[in-house]
């Protein structure tokens, strides 16, 4: 008889026992399911994420690419434009000086008389083709700056 008493908190206590397990075991799934589906969520924003960055790249590129065409385009014009105004101004000093087209005048570098005396320092005449030979050279070097400057420009133009 003195066993019948404790036989009943041994199972009242394992009663609880397992309602406490159950419980504990119903929380545990809960807990599973909830990090599951917090996770099938994550991988999917990852994957939503990779695939923006993804398309953000191509967007990128592309838009590179399309700049860098244009930028190429530009700077196109601006040789054939400076490279066309350069033969032009060149074919025009050319026959102002009576020069052949196709003549460049001297090779060399010209050489500078010495003035006569009693003439300024300033006044020093040249020979004709030695003349059109540093005018061309002038104008070689201001079709360059132009073009520098031209080139230039188009770089900053963004």
């Amino acid at each position: 008889m003195l066993l019948n008493p404790f036989l009943k908190y041994i199972a009242g206590g394992l009663g609880i026992a397992c309602l406490v397990i159950l419980a504990w075991g119903m929380r545990v799934d809960h807990l599973r399911a909830r990090w599951l589906h917090m996770y099938q969520a994550e991988h999917a924003g990852r994957i939503a994420d990779r695939a923006a960055y993804t398309q953000a790249q191509k967007d990128a590129a592309a838009l590179n690419k399309a700049h860098v065409e244009a930028e190429t385009k530009l700077r196109e014009q601006v040789n054939e434009a400076n490279g066309n105004s350069f033969i032009a101004n060149r074919d025009r000093l050319r026959a102002q000086s009576g020069a052949p087209k196709g003549s460049a005048g001297s090779a060399g570098v010209p050489q500078v008389p010495h003035p006569a005396p009693g003439t300024p320092p300033e006044v020093v005449s040249l020979p004709a083709a030695e003349l059109l030979r540093a005018q061309e050279l002038e104008l070689q070097l201001n079709a360059l700056i132009d073009w520098v400057n031209q080139q230039n420009s188009v770089a900053t133009a963004e």
